[in-house]
């Protein structure tokens, strides 16, 4: 579930900031607003419907798990999927909309002078650092899939190590305590009514202990 979760959230905002940064691309070519809204939009239409699905492909298969695990998460995919389509909805249209509304007479000369500091900064960072690093990754790309591959080989590895303490699903204490008593058969009527006298014997011994310490001191029972 928290998978799942995450994965909405991370799909949502990667959408945003997508369409967000390329409308602003078109903007500082000199496109009117209106014509940056479409053209950016467009331009990343494909990318962006692409992560939706595989999304979809992700979560989907949840609705169809059977047993108690299937009982607790086939609510999950529908709510999940219900949020990740208004998103979809809000990105393509909503937000190109807001973006076109709010930078119709936005230009540089209007900002701040932090805010054009902060944009020229963020410009040298992206074309100093990001930039050439692209590039080398697009000359060497077999280095690039090996460099990540092995990142993820060591990510797989610091469990077997023990460097990550991992438990998929963990013992979680309970509010019930359960007995089971397997007896062989023929196993006489006494012999097992005291089996069970004992058994409950030893659940009053644990009640008359841990009494004191609920709220208002209620019984266990």
């Amino acid at each position: 579930m928290r998978f799942t979760g995450q994965r909405r959230t991370e799909a949502e905002l990667a959408d945003l900031i997508v369409i967000s940064e390329n409308i602003a691309a078109q903007l500082n070519k000199g496109k009117k607003s209106l014509q940056a809204a479409i053209d950016g939009v467009s331009q990343v239409l494909p990318g962006v419907l692409s992560s939706f699905f595989t999304t979809v492909m992700i979560i989907g298969p949840l609705a169809f798990l059977s047993g108690k695990m299937g009982d607790v998460l086939k609510y999950i995919p529908a709510v999940l999927l219900i949020t990740l389509l208004v998103s979809l909805i809000e990105a393509l249209f909503i937000l190109p909309a807001h973006l076109h509304h709010a930078m119709k007479h936005h230009t540089m000369q209007k900002r701040s002078r932090f805010q054009q500091k902060f944009a020229q900064g963020f410009d040298h960072l992206r074309d100093a650092l990001f930039l050439p690093l692209v590039k080398k990754v697009t000359v060497n790309p077999q280095l690039a899939i090996g460099t990540m591959l092995l990142l993820v080989l060591i990510s797989f590895a610091t469990i077997p190590a023990g460097l990550l303490k991992y438990q998929a699903f963990p013992d979680l204490e309970s509010d019930v305590i359960q007995a089971r008593i397997t007896l062989p058969q023929g196993t006489p009527l006494s012999q097992t009514e005291a089996l069970v006298s004992k058994l409950i014997e030893a659940l009053h011994t644990l009640d008359e202990e841990f009494t004191p310490q609920t709220a208002e001191g209620r019984d266990l029972g």
